[in-house]
């Protein structure tokens, strides 16, 4: 016999024989092991830790969630809130503080919240800065009237952005007898305003209208409010919305809005969220994300 048939023989009569049905292990020594019960009761153990992705849809249904599974190690990571993409995080099971490094967290249980925008944001800074005609703005006017709102001696930044564009805030009556199709002429005038306190220059569009025929004065405000949500199921501010139009021969007049400072708009809902949050799972929030 050859070393190599005398070894084979020793594996041979050392190897475990398997039954494949019932799946069976059948070791050297003549015990039996039940395949598929180990595999049942391995599939039935519980992990041995917590771990996975969520994303929730709402703040309230984040803060829930967070309030579920925090612990006095976890966190929130908020990213995007200055510029980009918004986003919130928590990581259930991050490294622990301190510089023992025998102490370690996986950070793979966690929860996000991306801030999704309201469908009235949308709307609004979708259309915003595009010259619509009468029509298409009328349109757009009547569809979001709800949305308009009125300018109060509390709204500061409103109040603020009125005065130093010199020009009155709308109403949503307003709003909807400028988008209803008038006819008019236009004799408009420019003219340059020093602010003797500052030293600053303005250039005032002082204009008048008159409806065809009638010549009768109509007067167009230079600014309306809106008071919609930013982010879905927030809370809703006051925007200010500088009104804008031009007149042509081939497109008679158009109309236009600007939203005041948007990126701000968003940045400061989206930190009042954050405050919310914070308060409410009273847990530390650092600006920043994960990197690799």
């Amino acid at each position: 016999m050859s070393i190599a048939d005398f070894l084979q023989g020793l594996v041979d009569r050392h190897r475990p024989q398997v039954v494949q049905n019932p799946p069976l292990l059948i070791k050297p020594d003549g015990s039996v092991i039940d395949l598929a019960a180990q595999t049942i009761a391995w599939r039935d153990q519980p992990p041995a830790w917590r771990k996975g992705g969520y994303q929730l849809t709402t703040v309230d249904a984040f803060i829930a969630y967070v309030l579920r599974y925090r612990h006095h190690e976890s966190l929130l990571l908020a990213s995007g809130v200055h510029g980009g993409t918004p986003a919130l995080r928590c990581v259930f099971n991050p490294h622990p503080a301190g510089d023992d490094e025998s102490r370690a967290g996986r950070a793979d249980f966690f929860a996000t919240f991306n801030f999704p925008l309201s469908v009235e944001w949308e709307a609004w800074s979708a259309k915003a800065g595009a010259f619509m005609s009468t029509e298409k703005f009328a349109e757009f006017i009547e569809e979001r009237v709800m949305d308009i709102s009125v300018m109060e001696s509390t709204d500061a930044t409103l109040c603020d952005v009125a005065e130093r564009l010199a020009v009155k805030c709308a109403t949503a009556a307003e709003m909807l007898m400028l988008s209803r199709g008038i006819s008019v002429d236009v004799q408009a005038r420019v003219t340059q305003k020093i602010n003797t306190g500052s030293g600053e220059t303005q250039l005032v569009l002082t204009a008048e209208h008159k409806e065809a025929g009638s010549q009768q004065k109509v007067n167009v405000p230079g600014l309306f409010a809106i008071k919609i949500p930013i982010i879905r199921g927030g809370v809703a501010v006051k925007i200010a919305c500088r009104l804008r139009y031009r007149v042509s021969q081939e497109k008679g007049i158009t109309w236009a809005y600007d939203l005041y400072r948007p990126d701000r708009v968003l940045t400061e809902a989206v930190e009042a969220d954050l405050v919310v949050v914070r308060e409410k799972t009273a847990l530390p929030l650092f600006y920043g994300a994960a990197a690799g």
